[in-house]
């Protein structure tokens, strides 16, 4: 979606305040004048941490996998080799090739609530990262 020029000072604007309007203003030093650490982080034993986007199609070596095929020397653990093995030469199937590939089709959300539950995980943080 595109602003036109014309709305671009408004939006702007509403954003703005939209930013200064809460608890905290955007400010480090706002922040830890405000901010207090919630208890269930303090008491925490064990945290689960996951991190899934479009590079979890070819699920090799690293996150940094959109970057790294696109090198071809020195990438980190090969990735770029891998993928042109694999996948072709990055300008004949890109990383915006995988994009369509990420159904996240078996992906169920209660399941992996229980599965934290039953892992004393107390910390969850799940992001889906189209890059």
């Amino acid at each position: 979606m595109f602003v036109a020029a014309a709305a671009a000072p408004a939006t702007l604007e509403s954003v703005h305040r939209g930013a200064t309007s809460g608890p905290f203003q955007p400010s480090w030093d706002a922040i830890a004048a405000a901010y207090q650490v919630p208890a269930w982080y303090e008491d925490a034993k064990f945290g689960l941490f996951i991190h899934r986007g479009v590079y979890s199609v070819p699920a090799f070596a690293t996150g940094w996998y959109p970057r790294e095929m696109y090198i071809p020397k020195g990438s980190r653990r090969g990735i770029h080799e891998q993928h042109v093995k694999t996948w072709g030469p990055p300008d004949k199937f890109g990383y915006k090739d995988f994009i369509p590939m990420f159904k996240a089709e078996k992906f169920d959300p209660a399941a992996w609530a229980r599965l934290f539950k039953t892992s004393w995980g107390h910390i969850q943080n799940q992001q889906y990262k189209p890059r």
